[in-house]
């Protein structure tokens, strides 16, 4: 709980700012304590927090929304580390709580339930027995292999436990730094240092014992990615058009599956509704109006999932085309109907050039076999220092298994 005070100096705040937060944070918590908003409770305060936010009120971000509700402002004021911008970026988070339709949240809990399953890979990882030797020998491995060139947030068992400009660093510059070396880099905490090692380890066990052969080259992937890179390449080869079921469980729901583990739960609702996985679309109006959102804020998280499915499949834009293109070509040269609506509203959403605004395809404008994926206009992205604040400590409990796809060279 939050400590308890009688009078509470207002920081650097005048009488009139005072007055302002104050009243707006009563505001909010009388909305907040509403019978039809305190199934969110037992929600902490990161639920409704991005990547892209600023000056987020990281010391109370863990706690929960039945803890603020029932705090005193003064006391949350009082907290070390909160000052005014914190306070603003604390009724932000508040604001969205508020506006948060504990209907759609069925959704969001299924996910919570695959992201528990996944912390017992971290309970298991007793991070206190690394050492020089033990280290020094995962490093081995990464350059034995020369995977120097691979990025980070390849095989990290979420992008949501490393900042986002640590997504696309390569292993080559951890795989040099001795122990002591990789410690003693600046603003280089325990989450980041977690981060490494889990991807370091995870390479080491998979290829542990694996000599490289010159004639035989491989690629690591999370095995979900690969499934579904897999279930792809199988469909186009046998010329069998699937069946908007296989549809949906080879393709559409693994892919939503893995967002959830890499993004914020709201990224992944948005996204959800906008295609219309469990119910019909939804226009980027009707959500901005649902969510009390911008419909810039909209496409921005729309945008962060694209970033996140480039950085796990390079490859998904173009398999996601290949998809495309072969189901719509076979059935009509099959002259079969087939709706691919959602499919294009899908590749539109999640695969398109990031930053980009989207046009849907619809049945009165004939797709290609790219849709949307030439024509867009820039979006005017708002916070264009996203990842100031991007240490954000959420802990996804996510975890992802690695696998290795050979070839012969």
């Amino acid at each position: 709980m939050f400590q308890r005070v009688e009078k509470v100096p207002m920081l650097n705040l005048n009488s009139s700012q005072q007055m302002q937060f104050a009243a707006r944070f009563e505001e909010l918590r009388q909305a907040l304590s509403q019978p039809d908003r305190i199934s969110l409770w037992d929600k902490r305060l990161g639920f409704w927090a991005t990547a892209a936010d600023r000056h987020l009120p990281l010391p109370i971000i863990t706690k929960t929304l039945r803890e603020i509700v029932s705090a005193d402002f003064r006391e949350i004021a009082a907290t070390p580390g909160i000052g005014q911008k914190k306070l603003s970026g604390l009724l932000m988070l508040l604001e969205r709580a508020a506006g948060t339709n504990p209907s759609t949240l069925p959704q969001s809990e299924a996910a919570v339930q695959i992201e528990r399953q996944g912390q017992r890979k971290a309970a298991d990882f007793d991070f206190s027995k690394i050492n020089e030797m033990v280290w020094g020998e995962w490093r081995e491995t990464v350059r034995r292999h020369r995977l120097e060139t691979l990025p980070l947030g390849r095989l990290v068992s979420s992008l949501r436990l490393v900042p986002r400009v640590m997504w696309e660093v390569p292993l080559g510059e951890f795989a040099d730094l001795s122990l002591n070396q990789l410690l003693a880099k600046p603003a280089f905490g325990e989450k980041r240092l977690r981060a490494v090692w889990d991807v370091f380890r995870t390479i080491h066990q998979t290829l542990r014992g694996v000599e490289p052969d010159a004639a035989v080259g491989f690629t690591l992937a999370i095995r979900r990615v690969l499934n579904i890179q897999n279930w792809i390449l199988e469909s186009w080869q046998s010329g069998e058009i699937p069946s908007p079921q296989q549809l949906r469980e080879q393709f559409i729901l693994p892919v939503f599956e893995q967002l959830r583990l890499d993004c914020v739960p709201q990224a992944a609702d948005l996204s959800e509704q906008r295609i219309g996985v469990h119910d019909h679309p939804r226009s980027v109006q009707h959500l901005a109006r649902e969510f009390h959102l911008t419909r810039a804020r909209i496409y921005q998280l729309f945008d962060d999932q694209v970033s996140a499915l480039r950085v796990r499949w390079p490859e998904g834009r173009g398999f996601a085309q290949i998809l495309y293109g072969f189901i719509e070509y076979e059935s009509r040269r099959r002259m079969v109907s087939y709706d691919l609506t959602q499919l294009g509203t899908m590749l539109e959403v999640l695969f398109a050039r990031p930053n980009v605004r989207r046009e849907t395809v619809t049945a009165n404008r004939p797709a290609t076999l790219a849709p949307g994926f030439e024509q867009g206009r820039e979006l005017d992205r708002l916070g264009a220092d996203a990842e100031a604040d991007a240490d954000l400590e959420i802990d996804p409990q996510a975890v992802n298994e690695v696998v290795t796809t050979g070839s012969q060279v």
